[in-house]
């Protein structure tokens, strides 16, 4: 067949429709939906050292400290007594009360967070569902050091403050750790 000059030609290719804003029904469904479509994705790193930092704080707290822990002078004394030494002596191993104390909080809290980042890593998901601050869209944006990365106009769709907290939590307590670890060595 034959298509002359006034004969209807193949029609153009439809145009992709334009983007458009999600309605407030939609938005509603997709909040239900939660991160149901993200994987999870375990950071292995993360767990092993969430264990390893939990496994020094059992270390601490079951074998460490209470080999060091200050005695009553009462217990000094009968001690003593049975060593032939003196109380001096006794205590010149022992911490002090107030040292003691601070390194049995440093070292619940060195147990603790390692289980928290042992179990923040076992169940990382890479991308997070979320309203775009920029763009306004609904999107599933990554993670990034300290907020969620939209993939359609690259800014922050929205800072993570639990991620900040919890960062900054870490190396706080890290920090006092190796104060303690420190004063522990040089005493």
């Amino acid at each position: 067949m034959r298509l002359s000059a006034t004969s209807a030609a193949a029609p153009a290719p439809a145009m992709a429709p334009a983007f458009r804003a999600a309605t407030a029904r939609e938005q509603r469904e997709l909040r239900s939906r939660g991160n149901a479509k993200v994987a999870i994705t375990p950071r292995w790193g993360r767990v092993v050292l969430g264990l390893i930092m939990a496994g020094i704080g059992i270390g601490l707290l079951a074998g460490y400290l209470p080999g060091v822990a200050p005695l009553s002078e009462q217990v000094a004394a009968k001690l003593a007594a049975e060593a032939g030494t003196t109380i001096a002596k006794i205590n010149g191993a022992r911490m002090a009360n107030e040292l003691y104390i601070a390194a049995s909080i440093a070292a619940g809290a060195l147990l603790g967070f390692g289980l928290l980042i042992a179990a923040f890593g076992a169940v990382f998901r890479s991308e997070v569902e979320t309203d775009c601050r920029s763009c306004e869209r609904t999107v599933f944006a990554l993670r990034g050091s300290f907020g969620l990365r939209c993939p359609a106009c690259k800014n922050y769709a929205k800072v993570n403050w639990l991620s900040v907290a919890f960062t900054t939590t870490f190396w706080l307590t890290s920090v006092s750790m190796v104060v303690v670890l420190v004063v522990l060595i040089a005493t």
